[in-house]
């Protein structure tokens, strides 16, 4: 609240939380960001605020252990991939400059961002990851016209992958999983400032876009500075699997370099480039879990041989 012409901002929690919680950062920064909501009065009126005068810097930093986090997320994203998957491919990608995902989620603030609920870290949930490598796949091959999409569910190959229509309830081979960061900085959350110039004019308020009407500056979270991890995996039992999550992978990063993901992608959001350094790191993982899976194999079948 405004008091002596000074703006403080207020928490909506009971008094004995935020007794204990004055003065310390979060852990969780999702529960920070929509559990600790911040409430700005100014100019008689009340707002939630995420950023105002620095509030979102002083009050929450990554801690260190998000590394542990990270990697025991990692580890637990590999078994799924191995009890799940016969076939399945790792790649990294990093964003060029910022990521815009879940912009217009529901929030008490003026604009959202895509948080796991559980661990509070940023992420891209396998939905997002899936519908814009389907809608590349459309693109490339079938164009822009009204029947594109009518006629990628002709094609066999393009069905395999991702299913057929809801009336055909086919359902698709390919498994898409979440994308985590891998790793995370202080700088991974960034604040960004939209700033549209005929608020009234956007809202109806008035026929002409002019200049005497006063921007309206909206700050939302961007992600950027860290490599995320994107996987994907073919159902047991696919034929030709490794040719079908190459042919997806392809895809997939044509779209994540050249269309973008999340939104604000067409100012320059969203969009990644590969990373070489993880991408090699990772194809020595590939390269050992392979031969190991081959000594197995072979193991196998000796002890039925001698059997």
């Amino acid at each position: 609240m405004a008091r002596n012409n000074r703006i403080e901002p207020s928490y909506f929690l009971p008094k004995d939380t935020q007794e204990l919680m004055d003065g310390k950062a979060a852990d969780n920064y999702a529960l920070f960001l929509q559990r600790q909501a911040t409430q700005i009065a100014e100019k008689g009126k009340e707002k939630f605020k995420f950023f105002y005068g620095g509030l979102l810097e002083k009050k929450f930093k990554f801690p260190k252990d998000h590394s542990n986090l990270l990697n025991e997320l990692q580890k637990r994203q590999n078994n799924h991939l191995e009890l799940l998957c016969s076939k399945s491919r790792v790649m990294a990608f990093k964003p060029d400059w910022r990521v815009v995902v879940g912009l217009g989620g529901e929030s008490v603030y003026e604009t959202s961002i895509t948080l796991h609920h559980v661990y509070g870290i940023p992420y891209i949930p396998a939905s997002a990851i899936k519908g814009i490598t389907r809608m590349c796949w459309i693109r490339e091959c079938w164009g822009y016209n009204d029947k594109a999409e009518e006629d990628a569910l002709c094609n066999p190959l393009f069905r395999k992958v991702f299913g057929g229509s809801r009336v055909e309830k086919e359902i698709g081979k390919v498994i898409f999983f979440d994308a985590f960061p891998l790793e995370l900085k202080e700088s991974s959350i960034q604040v960004d400032v939209m700033n549209p110039h005929y608020p009234d004019y956007y809202t109806g308020k008035t026929e002409w876009p002019t200049d005497t009407q006063n921007p309206t500056p909206i700050y939302f979270l961007t992600v950027a500075d860290t490599s995320f991890r994107f996987a994907l995996g073919c159902s047991e039992h696919v034929e030709n699997a490794e040719d079908l999550l190459k042919k997806t992978s392809c895809y997939l990063k044509k779209a994540l370099t050249e269309f973008g993901i999340g939104a604000k992608t067409a100012v320059g959001y969203g969009r990644f480039e590969e990373d070489e350094s993880r991408r090699k790191e990772q194809q020595q993982i590939e390269e050992e879990k392979e031969k190991k899976r081959q000594q197995a194999e072979a193991a196998t079948k000796r002890e039925a041989e001698l059997s």
